[in-house]
């Protein structure tokens, strides 16, 4: 049996990562502009290496829609100057175009404008989150949680997968679950927990996860994507080709796209010659 081909590098999803990150926390931030607001952990014996052996973090994790608990807007939301939402909803713009260095002063003029809005600062650690600036990105993500009393889920979720890169995996794991418990049906908060599942080597709750997002929103690519990466440390070609074919049906044409293309192509070489990777001990 031939050994497991190259799984994806860490960079691949990182930088779409900050994006939805930041992106979950726009909803309530837009919500006053006449939009209704949407409606045990244990660390492995043994873990990969995220940086040799992950593929990188959830890329949609920040896009969808925040507040599903709660049908009415709240004080905080109505308190928000319409200076600080312009600055906010700019900075959403620059970060959904990938212009991540762009994002970052229209976040913090938001903030200067008003100093409790901790979607802003979610977005600013989304932000410092795509650039790899783990120290600034962590430092935003913290206090977004506090400033929200420990309520906004996303905040949990970047935050998590920052300590997941700290190799952090128990309180990374569990600062993930927080998040989820506050919002138990966001699909970027399972994905965020496979990821860091995956990571640690606990590839069965890993997939469990990330098929828990892809429950919550079939249309989201990367869950799928994640399993594919899953069943290639498993050995199992004929699923990772079903895996990638689910990716490229959502999303023919997205960041993921072309990574999939090939990674089936391999998958599909390796199926005909009859070829399985060695399953890799977590």
């Amino acid at each position: 049996m031939q050994g497991i081909r190259k799984l994806t590098e860490t960079t691949l999803l990182l930088a779409a990562l900050a994006t939805s990150l930041f992106t979950v926390g726009v909803a309530r931030a837009q919500s006053s502009d006449n939009r209704s607001l949407a409606n045990s952990s244990q660390q492995a014996d043994s873990v990969f290496n995220p940086a040799a052996h992950a593929p990188s973090p959830p890329s949609d994790l920040m896009k969808g829609h925040i507040g599903e608990n709660g049908n009415a807007i709240s004080v905080h939301e109505l308190g928000i100057p319409g200076k600080a939402r312009e600055a906010y909803n700019k900075g959403v713009r620059r970060l959904d175009a990938h212009d991540w260095p762009g994002s970052v002063p229209n976040f913090q003029r938001a903030i200067k404008s008003f100093p409790t809005f901790y979607e802003a600062y979610s977005g600013l650690g989304g932000a410092e989150l795509s650039m790899q600036s783990w120290d600034r990105a962590e430092a935003a993500f913290r206090k977004s949680i506090e400033l929200s009393g420990g309520t906004f889920a996303p905040a949990h979720f970047g935050l998590g997968v920052i300590l997941c890169h700290r190799n952090q995996f128990a309180e990374a794991e569990a600062t993930i679950r927080d998040g989820i418990e506050l919002d138990p049906v966001n699909a970027h908060g399972h994905f965020s927990l496979a990821w860091v599942l995956y990571t640690m080597g606990r590839l069965s709750e890993a997939e469990r996860s990330a098929r828990e997002a892809i429950l919550y929103k079939p249309t989201f690519p990367d869950p799928y994507f994640l399993l594919a990466q899953i069943h290639l440390l498993q050995g199992n070609p004929s699923a990772e080709i079903e895996d990638l074919d689910g990716c490229l049906k959502v999303k023919p044409n997205g960041p993921l796209s072309a990574r999939a293309r090939a990674d089936r192509a391999e998958a599909q070489r390796s199926l005909a010659k009859g070829n399985t990777s060695t399953p890799t001990k977590p």
